[in-house]
């Protein structure tokens, strides 16, 4: 559950190393590249390690390898292609849906219209539910409506019963494919569009668990790193924490989904 995959460039924050006080559980890192151990084959990480934030890359700490065997971390930020950053949202942005140009412009503005109609409809339902929407303590609103789109595809999937699909939400991709991929139950292509969001709905989630730790029990995991015998107590309360109170957010998330959509 904390070990997604990771690309080059993908920013990512410590939850344990194993036998190292440098980095520290909740230092933040960016990956360098991706190489498999040699001992067991294994897929491990080169990450530059620094003492800066989520958005804002600090100074350099450390070098330390990461490995998918024995240490655990949450994604922050997954590196996007060149041409997803630079072209195709930049020339989106561009189009003037008051004067849309060509049928394809005009297809794009109504696309565009529609969905914010439903993600106005979306959000209302949440800010509703303030209770669950204040810990998610993130000014992208869209990280809310994520998961509703990953519910909808679960639906429409036919996968599983929406009763039991909160687990879903915290999955990911290869826990899912491996246990429901076997093509004899439900659309074939709805499913391949579960998979492509399931890490991204996982990583939304641990975020918003580590926001509800630390803002309920006051527990700053930026840190930790002074004191080893201190940080292994503290590391270990909040994974426990951390494990009881997803399962949590994915079932009241998941009842709100089936009462208001």
């Amino acid at each position: 559950m904390f070990k997604p995959k990771l690309q080059e460039k993908d920013r990512i924050r410590l939850l344990n190393m194993e036998g190292e006080t440098k980095p520290y559980p909740g230092c933040y890192g960016v990956v360098r590249g991706v190489f498999r151990d040699p001992d067991d084959g294994s897929e491990a990480y080169y990450v530059n390690w620094d003492d800066g934030d989520k958005e804002n890359i600090g100074n350099l700490i450390s070098t330390n390898n990461l490995f998918s065997t024995t240490d655990r971390w949450m994604l922050i930020n997954r590196a996007k292609s060149p041409i997803e950053e630079k072209w195709s949202q930049k020339y989106k942005k561009s189009i003037d849906c008051k004067n849309p140009k060509g049928f394809s412009q005009k297809a794009h503005c109504q696309g565009r219209k529609k969905r914010k109609v439903n993600e106005d409809r979306d959000m209302d339902t949440f800010i509703k539910n303030a209770d669950v929407v204040k810990y998610f303590k993130m000014n992208n609103k869209n990280y809310l409506l994520e998961l509703v789109r990953f519910l909808k595809l679960i639906k429409k999937s036919g996968i599983v019963n929406m009763f039991g699909a909160s687990p879903f939400l915290y999955m990911g991709r290869d826990y899912i494919d491996r246990h429901y991929g076997d093509g004899t139950i439900g659309d074939d292509e709805a499913f391949e569009e579960v998979l492509d969001m399931a890490d991204d709905a996982r990583n939304i989630m641990i975020m918003v668990t580590m926001n509800l730790i630390e803002d309920k029990y006051k527990i700053d995991s930026e840190k930790l790193g002074d004191d080893e015998d201190e940080d292994s107590m503290e590391q270990s309360k909040i994974l426990r924490l951390a494990n009881r109170h997803i399962k949590d957010l994915a079932s009241r998330v998941l009842r709100i989904y089936m009462t208001s959509f």
